[in-house]
């Protein structure tokens, strides 16, 4: 397996964010791929803001919720 960057650039949601935690996760699969993998996957980030944001595999946000 060859990993390559497909995305570059600055997240976050306050001054001097960081990612304090990440998810990647595997939520649907209707045998379509040719590896019988995950047809779409979704990656959660959590930010030191409290913030949490769902992205898609080419980095669109899905959904973004604070945590306090």
């Amino acid at each position: 397996m060859k990993l390559i960057t497909t995305w570059r650039g600055t997240v976050g949601y306050a001054p001097n964010d960081e990612i304090s935690a990440m998810l990647c996760l595997p939520l649907i699969s209707q045998k379509q791929s040719s590896t019988g993998g995950p047809d779409w996957t979704c990656i959660i980030v959590g930010f030191t803001s409290g913030y949490v944001a769902m992205y898609t595999e080419v980095t669109q946000e899905k959904c973004t919720v604070e945590f306090r």
